[in-house]
């Protein structure tokens, strides 16, 4: 028990949450670990998950069904990450994302019983985790319109120009680290991999980035910007 209440302290569904208010959530939705491979996945499209699930380490990439048939990598799923319940929530709906572990990971379930709903859910929790809940269910959505202005242009080159810029902000640095691999950032930007790396190396050659693998320092602030503006112009 304390094992699992010390890992649970690290993730913000329980942040400055006091051990007992947590105990007291277990013991009301009973938990399950489960570690998976590379690969496998976690929840698929076809899911109505009857759980709460969190990542206690590794990462999930989060993927949605893509225009053109297959997924599309919309974000990675940490430790700030939740998932399940939010399909279980509405009228046992289908998840509306698939998830699949990016690398080995573990993963805690918190049950919830099939007939429970909703409100009965919110009036069995400790005010503050449902308060630390609703901030991290917000921070998603601020997430996915961030994405979605990233990716609101035709152009790849205005689509890294925008991801460096976020990231650089994100970061409140010009050096930062990718959290993607290059096939990962092509889907996440919705372009192929062979144009993405083909702007990077434009880029790097025009001396407005230095990239090395998934490190990225911006040597040309002013230059990204300006390319950035006129994105608008046009």
């Amino acid at each position: 028990m304390s094992d699992i209440i010390h890992a649970l302290q690290s993730c913000h569904l329980f942040k400055d949450i006091p051990e007992a208010a947590i105990q007291d959530f277990i013991k009301e939705f009973p938990y399950q670990v489960q570690e998976y491979g590379q690969g496998a996945c976690i929840i698929s499209k076809d899911d109505t998950p009857g759980y709460i699930g969190i990542v206690l380490s590794g990462t999930l990439g989060i993927y949605s069904d893509s225009l053109h048939g297959g997924h599309t990598l919309i974000g990675i799923a940490d430790e700030n990450y939740l998932f399940g319940f939010i399909a279980r929530f509405y009228n046992n709906a289908r998840s509306i994302t698939a998830l699949y572990a990016r690398n080995r990971c573990k993963i805690v379930k918190f049950m919830i019983p099939a007939c429970m709903a909703s409100h009965e859910f919110i009036a069995k929790t400790d005010t503050r985790i449902i308060s630390n809940m609703f901030a991290i269910l917000t921070a998603h959505i601020e997430r996915d319109f961030d994405r979605m202005y990233l990716i609101s242009t035709y152009s790849v080159r205005i689509k890294l120009v925008r991801y460096l810029l976020y990231e650089r902000t994100k970061n409140n640095s010009l050096t930062f680290q990718c959290p993607f691999n290059k096939t990962e950032l092509a889907s996440y930007l919705g372009v192929y991999r062979t144009s993405l790396i083909h702007e990077i190396k434009k880029m790097d050659n025009e001396e407005i980035i230095a990239a090395d693998k998934n490190q990225f320092t911006i040597l040309d602030i002013e230059q990204l910007i300006e390319i950035e503006q006129m994105s608008y112009e046009r």
